[in-house]
């Protein structure tokens, strides 16, 4: 019978090795993970507030209107449908790879941090060369700019959804995650009030201006307070099949996870789908008045649906 059996203390040599062997990844050993403050756990989330602030503004106020005052009434539906996708295809394609770019990414700042870095400065140039495009404007410069800085999004969120499990101990995931689910509907409802208010007449400077600021102000607390440890340098170098088998879920390990993306499927469809028309169907249906008190009314119908997402996601349907 071993001494573990037994129930007597291992030597700490013994102690040691097993330590080695339970935090040995590709070569290289893993430091147990620290005990993070509250005050850590608000700071990793701080980026996440920012990118929930975004997504809402554009969503559910900015994009509706700029796409009517572009194209006119008559061809809205088709160019507001095909900005989403286009932008969102961007997104779908290219998170992966960015994310597996940043795994084995190699530099004094960690592997996360750089991309959130460069990213946010392109989200934010792009907002702003967005920012000009109304009645007049090119529908199709506005797709340009959009899908730009969306790319820039897609260059900081892919990297920053790995920080938290590099930098958050199995312990206290459930209280970070808890916080993020917060700020995400906090972010939500920010965003979509304080853009709705911005927007007016068919000028969305001031919007753009509001968003750009927040990206860049909330990144600040993560990049600077949330440290990494930079990557080892006996990790393996970067093999592009592997991403591409990674695709291929098989065996019943996977089950909960296909739930879940099964979940957040219909969930993303169901707010993608009503959000960004919610402006035109009080315009043409319920028959308010364009401009203003259409974005306002839309704006504000943006948290309570965030609340039904999140609270349906953190049952753990999705």
């Amino acid at each position: 019978m071993s001494a573990q059996d037994a129930g007597q203390p291992l030597p700490v040599d013994m102690k040691k090795l097993l330590l080695e062997n339970m935090t040995r990844e590709n070569g290289s050993v893993k430091q147990p993970l620290p005990k993070r403050s509250i005050f850590y756990q608000i700071c990793l989330s701080s980026y996440w507030f920012g990118l929930s602030v975004i997504t809402a503004s554009f969503g559910s106020v900015i994009w509706p209107s700029q796409v009517l005052s572009i194209v006119g009434n008559s061809s809205k539906d088709f160019y507001m449908g095909l900005l989403a996708c286009l932008t969102s295809l961007v997104l779908f394609v290219l998170s992966p790879f960015v994310g597996m770019i940043s795994d084995h990414w190699k530099g004094s700042l960690g592997r996360r941090r750089p991309f959130m870095i460069v990213g946010t400065v392109i989200t934010a140039v792009f907002f702003m060369a967005s920012s000009f495009h109304t009645t007049g404007s090119s529908f199709w410069v506005l797709l340009g700019t959009s899908v730009a800085w969306m790319f820039g999004v897609v260059l900081s969120n892919a990297p920053f959804v790995a920080l938290m499990p590099d930098v958050i101990s199995e312990e206290q995931r459930g209280t970070a995650s808890s916080i993020l689910a917060f700020t995400v509907v906090l972010g939500g409802l920010s965003g979509a009030l304080c853009t709705g208010a911005l927007s007016y007449n068919n000028y969305y400077i001031p919007a753009y201006a509001f968003n750009t600021i927040v990206i860049v102000a909330f990144l600040l607390p993560t990049v600077i307070f949330v440290r990494e440890e930079p990557l080892h340098e006996e990790h393996p170098k970067l093999q592009w099949q592997e991403l591409a088998a990674s695709f291929v879920l098989r065996g019943t390990q996977y089950h909960d996870l296909w739930r879940v993306t099964h979940g957040r499927f219909w969930f993303d469809m169901a707010v993608c789908g009503i959000i960004p028309y919610l402006q035109y169907y009080f315009v043409d249906v319920l028959l308010f008045p364009p401009g203003g008190p259409a974005e306002r009314l839309a704006s504000s119908l943006w948290p309570p649906s965030s609340l039904v997402v999140y609270r349906r996601a953190s049952s753990g349907d999705t």
